[in-house]
């Protein structure tokens, strides 16, 4: 019995090593798929759009390439710039970002016209803090830090092109579309006026001194100048006035010869210059104001002329024909008051001096006349200028 025990034992061990080389003949393997769900990339607006002054008709205080500080409103001209600076996190990696891309349209969305592309900026180090105006915030999820697989920076400047190409308001949105065709717009798509129509209208046509005796004061009837910029805009304009001399059209002399002068400082009218002068007043603003100020030496115009300002808030008109820069930021603004500003800084703006559309500056004139003074003189003018801010 002892002999057959020890044969059943090695047999049933012979069995059991058999076992694994059978199942390996006859098994059969199972494919496994990982197919990660593509999701959209996210894309924010980190702090505020600028503006950014032009080439061209650079204004009183912003030189070109600077950001236009003083722009309050949603309108731009051709050459100036729109910069902002933005967010992208994709969570499939950043190298799945295919385009970064400005488009403007007629409505809010996608799908609009793209007119410049986003480039990357330098990456933070990981782990950086994100900057709290992006506010990376997407549903629950709040991104605090910065990743480099996942997210990176962009800057996006779109210069407004001539009024022949985009006259219009537009939705202006920032997109970012990944490779597969995924794409999101940032919740701060702005609205913009691009190349508004920018006017100034006048509620008279001509300003009479009928009747005027010489040696004497006469007074205009007060009228208005009124920012007629496009409907809808939002353009404020800085307000200025100059002029030339006038000359009789029938032979006139004033006082010696056919020239009257708009400012003459050596002849006077009852010890008051004499020429054409002007009161003007806006809101709480006017005229009167600089009444005892420093006098500004207007030196830049092609007839330098100094800002005389009488007792009563009358000012003389400076001379110039075309609108000249820096020249007229030196005195001649319809107003110029001082309110916390330096009337002597050239940079500094008015604020009495700015109009909204629709808003208007009134005036009346005060012509003091020279004696002797005979004739017609009607050949001269008086220009009001608006500059857009």
């Amino acid at each position: 019995m002892e002999k057959k025990f020890l044969s059943l034992v090695v047999s049933l061990l012979l069995v059991i090593s058999l076992l694994p080389a059978a199942f390996a003949q006859v098994g059969g393997g199972v494919d496994i798929e990982i197919d990660p769900e593509a999701e959209a990339p996210h894309i924010w607006l980190c702090d505020s759009s600028v503006i950014i002054e032009g080439n061209s008709n650079v204004g009183r205080a912003t030189p070109s390439g600077s950001d236009l500080v003083n722009r309050e409103n949603n309108y731009a001209f051709e050459g100036e710039g729109m910069a902002w600076n933005l967010l992208v996190e994709d969570s499939n990696g950043i190298e799945n970002i295919e385009d970064v891309t400005v488009t403007v349209g007629d409505t809010f969305g996608d799908g609009n016209d793209v007119v410049a592309d986003c480039q990357q900026s330098p990456a933070p180090a990981p782990g950086t803090p994100l900057p709290e105006s992006c506010n990376a915030v997407d549903g629950e999820e709040d991104f605090d830090e910065f990743n480099i697989d996942t997210m990176d920076f962009y800057d996006c400047t779109f210069t407004v092109p001539s009024a022949s190409q985009m006259e219009e308001e537009v939705f202006v949105s920032l997109e970012v579309v990944d490779s597969d065709g995924l794409a999101e717009i940032t919740d701060e798509a702005e609205f913009w006026f691009l190349n508004p129509e920018v006017g100034v209208s006048l509620s008279e046509s001509s300003i009479e001194f009928e009747d005027a005796s010489p040696g004497t004061f006469t007074y205009s009837d007060t009228f208005t100048v009124m920012n007629d910029a496009e409907e809808g805009s939002g353009v404020q304009l800085d307000m200025f006035v100059s002029g030339s001399d006038f000359f009789s059209s029938d032979g006139g002399a004033c006082p010696d010869s056919n020239v009257l002068r708009l400012y003459d400082e050596g002849t006077l009218v009852d010890e008051h210059p004499s020429g054409i002068f002007y009161t003007a007043t806006s809101g709480a603003y006017g005229t009167d104001d600089e009444v005892g100020e420093a006098i500004v030496d207007r030196t830049g115009a092609s007839a330098p002329t100094d800002r005389f300002v009488d007792d009563e808030g009358y000012v003389n008109i400076g001379y110039a024909t075309i609108f000249e820069r820096p020249g007229f930021y030196d005195g001649f603004e319809i107003i110029k008051t001082a309110d916390d500003v330096d009337r002597l800084d050239t940079t500094a703006f008015s604020p009495g001096n700015f109009l909204s559309p629709g808003a208007d500056i009134a005036l009346t004139f005060l012509l003091a006349l020279p004696e002797p003074c005979t004739g017609s003189f009607d050949d001269g003018q008086i220009l009001f200028w608006g500059e857009p801010v």
